[in-house]
């Protein structure tokens, strides 16, 4: 066989002949061409073509069944060489097994200079990928995760790889692509080489990606807590750079220069709900415009939420009543929930039940709205109550609803055991039952503004 160190030196030296000479290759910048190959599937020497397709496959497919130990993998290079080169259409396997190939070569390499020459020839395997079999955005990503392997500072060739990766996959992005791509971001906005506006706007592009995808994976907790784990980590790594101060700086300017760009106003909205900077004059105003712009039911819901939380109940309610047009059931079902806290804050006990059932309609699994309803019910006791029993009555249909909560959702377990404990108390007495003539067990009607069906309990 021949000298594996000859072999080895031949395939650096032609598959990263266009690193050398091109050094913005080894950069990753937006001019690298990623023209698709034509020609013949088996290129011009096709017997030749299939016989070194065939060697090398077999080489290593013994590789493979060996548990990637041994030598053989050895005989396999100089026959991937030849298709790599002369039939790049061949196979998509001639660059999954090529990965492989070019790692086992980079890590038996004892020279350095040859070993990042090795490097730049791993990355070319990907780059020959994408013009032969396209799939652009997704091949970049793995050539990205692949490369922080060998070179993990090489901040902004990392950056740009990822970039162009995300900018053509879209939604279809991996979840571990997002995450490199946001860690490199920030040394490139740490390094003062991208700016923080740029860093922000990097961060609304991932968090728009991540909410399609968590809203794809409905029914699939696994990739869901996937997704959510991202998003931890990409608002965890952009809060030192996000203070309420930085976001008014960043983006009052960017929307003076454009103050009916409705698509800035809702980023602007939305980035400042999940910074929690909503009481800022700034805020008020570019909510305000959104609706003055574009009176749609998100733009209302905004403003509702903004009133909400400035505690003004009366000027949130009209706003938050839009919420239930919203398109999104989670944004209904929170839409809804706080126009029920409105109500509740203003009196309104019937209007208030109304919406929490709206919420609860969008979304049955939170327990929350159903302890807003226990609460509305509690609180009517000495107002739906004539005598000792229907007074207290009410507390039935309040812990009736407590229950439903715990049932609906785990989250609010320990919430809606503790109201309950706190409102069996409150039960009428067996005597007292027994005084009006009921029995426990029996159906009753809770009536006033209430009008539940429940079950005669006794105060234990």
């Amino acid at each position: 066989m021949a000298n594996i160190r000859n072999l080895i030196l031949a395939a650096v030296l032609i598959l990263a002949l266009g690193a050398v000479n091109n050094p913005s290759v080894a950069q990753e910048s937006k001019e690298i061409d990623y023209e698709r190959i034509t020609g013949p599937r088996y290129g011009e020497d096709s017997i030749n073509c299939v016989l070194n397709l065939s060697l090398y496959r077999e080489f290593f497919r013994q590789w493979r069944q060996s548990g990637a130990t041994g030598t053989v993998i050895e005989d396999a290079i100089r026959p991937w060489r030849w298709v790599f080169v002369n039939c790049p259409l061949a196979s998509l396997n001639v660059y999954l097994d090529g990965v492989a190939i070019v790692e086992y070569m980079i890590e038996k390499e004892k020279d350095p200079e040859v070993k990042e020459k090795l490097v730049d020839t791993l990355m070319l395997v990907y780059d020959q990928r994408i013009r032969a079999f396209g799939r652009k955005g997704f091949v970049l990503g793995r050539k990205g995760v692949n490369l922080i392997t060998y070179r993990p500072n090489a901040n902004d060739q990392l950056y740009n790889i990822f970039r162009l990766s995300v900018e053509d996959a879209g939604n279809e992005s991996e979840a571990p692509v997002l995450a490199q791509y946001f860690r490199y971001a920030e040394r490139m906005v740490r390094d003062e080489v991208i700016t923080k506006e740029t860093f922000f706007e990097i961060y609304e592009q991932l968090i728009s990606i991540i909410d399609f995808n968590v809203n794809q994976s409905q029914g699939n907790q696994q990739q869901i807590s996937t997704w959510e784990n991202i998003r931890g980590f990409i608002e965890q790594t952009l809060e030192p750079y996000a203070t309420c101060d930085d976001l008014i700086a960043i983006f009052g300017k960017k929307l003076k220069d454009a103050p009916e760009d409705i698509d800035l106003i809702y980023k602007i909205i939305n980035l400042f709900d999940r910074k929690g900077c909503t009481d800022s004059p700034f805020y008020l105003s570019t909510t305000l415009k959104a609706y003055e712009l574009d009176p749609s039911p998100e733009s209302a819901y905004a403003i509702g939420r903004m009133y909400f939380r400035n505690r003004e109940y009366a000027k949130s309610i009209p706003f938050l009543q839009e919420a239930e047009k919203l398109e999104s059931p989670a944004d209904r079902a929170d839409g809804m929930l706080l126009l029920a806290n409105s109500y509740r804050e203003t009196g309104n006990k019937v209007r208030a039940r109304e919406a929490a059932l709206k919420s609860i309609q969008a979304r049955p699994n939170n327990g929350h709205p159903y302890i807003l309803i226990g609460d509305l019910y509690a609180a009517s006791a000495s107002e739906c109550g004539t005598n000792d029993l229907t007074t207290n009555a009410v507390y039935w249909a309040a812990v009736d609803k407590y229950i439903e909560a715990r049932r609906a959702d785990s989250s609010v377990a320990d919430e809606a055991t503790n109201r309950i404990n706190i409102y069996t108390k409150y039960f009428p007495s067996i005597e007292t039952i027994f005084f009006y003539g009921h029995s426990e067990g029996d159906p009753f009607t809770v009536e006033c503004w209430i009008n539940e069906n429940t079950v005669i309990r006794a105060a234990k």
